[in-house]
């Protein structure tokens, strides 16, 4: 009997022991979620934001190819920035670009636009006038704000949800560091000990370190299955994007990548320290290099002209375009 009851008392401490490690493992999974919502990223609303007043809000526009019709947007611009200086005197930002993602949506109308690197985001009021899913993901604040007034003067703030991190390879603080004062586009995000003697302009602006959140957690956070990807992150990109592309199983489809190739290929700071695999992954996954700007006029990039280019858009061999595109293999 007394063995009986030994086994019984064992038995119930045991329930008892379980049911601790439940309450604890909720309570733990209850405090990561108030602590790291969205997985860790920091989605800002309007209100968060930081007021600005922009130094001019410009309506920029280009007409299309057939020259009847024109895509036009609200952009507001700050002060003593290169962006500013391009968008008045030649009356828009990265034509070739806007040309890109006109087109690029206009094939997928339902797909969700990801602007990673986005600064005052005239890239990103272009996409919220044609799609209603537009995601903005910069480590400025002040940057966000401009934008955010922009998409209100437009009414489409209601298109776009405002990511406020840093992208990389892995959840850590970076601190910014910009290399010109006048152009803030042009930050860097850094480990604290590469950052020893240097001049650091963007250390004395609002952005000061934030934590960095991985290219998956955003696709995570994304519902749309389709995404037109838009990413300019000074040479990090390598970091950002890798994982991805050497992934197997993909559960996004990005029929297009818009990005910047002059910071990649520089290498600065060991950004982008093994080129070559990053190549190797976007041919893995099934993309070739074209030069960006309307489908219908691309022309594919061999892997040795790579170099030579300051931009590329990388087509998806399923995505869907407005010519036929014949692969060529390197």
């Amino acid at each position: 009997m007394a063995n009986v009851w030994s086994l019984k008392k064992r038995e119930g401490l045991i329930k008892d022991f379980i049911k601790i490690c439940i309450l604890i493992f909720i309570i733990m999974c209850t405090i990561s979620i108030v602590n790291f919502p969205n997985g860790g990223l920091n989605i800002v609303k309007d209100v968060d934001l930081p007021k600005v007043v922009p130094d001019e809000c410009l309506r920029v526009g280009y007409h299309t190819k057939k020259g009847d019709s024109e895509v036009d947007y609200i952009v507001c611009l700050k002060e003593k920035e290169l962006i500013t200086d391009f968008i008045k005197e030649k009356g828009i930002w990265e034509p070739e670009y806007v040309k890109g993602i006109v087109n690029a949506i206009s094939l997928y109308p339902k797909a969700a636009y990801l602007d990673i690197g986005s600064n005052v985001g005239p890239h990103v009021c272009l996409a919220a006038k044609l799609t209603a899913s537009v995601y903005a993901v910069d480590p400025s604040k002040e940057n966000l704000a401009m934008l955010s007034t922009s998409l209100l003067l437009e009414g489409t703030s209601s298109h776009a949800v405002f990511i406020n991190n840093i992208v990389s390879d892995e959840n850590t603080e970076l601190f910014a560091f910009q290399q010109d004062p006048v152009n803030t586009g042009g930050t860097n995000f850094l480990k604290k000990e590469a950052l020893k003697g240097r001049m650091n302009f963007a250390n004395e602006s609002s952005m000061g370190s934030l934590r960095s959140v991985t290219f998956q957690q955003i696709l995570d956070f994304i519902p749309e299955e389709n995404i037109i990807l838009k990413i300019d992150v000074e040479g990090s990109e390598c970091k950002v994007l890798n994982e991805f592309l050497h992934k197997e199983k993909k559960q996004k489809f990005i029929p297009f990548i818009l990005m910047e190739w002059r910071s990649v290929q520089r290498n600065w700071e060991g950004l982008c320290h093994d080129l070559r695999s990053f190549i190797q992954g976007f041919q893995k996954a099934g993309y070739s290099p074209f030069t960006v700007g309307f489908l219908s006029s691309v022309k594919q990039i061999s892997e040795s002209d790579l170099k030579n280019h300051i931009d590329v858009l990388w087509i998806h061999k399923n995505a869907k375009t407005s010519l036929d595109i014949v692969s060529k293999k390197y």
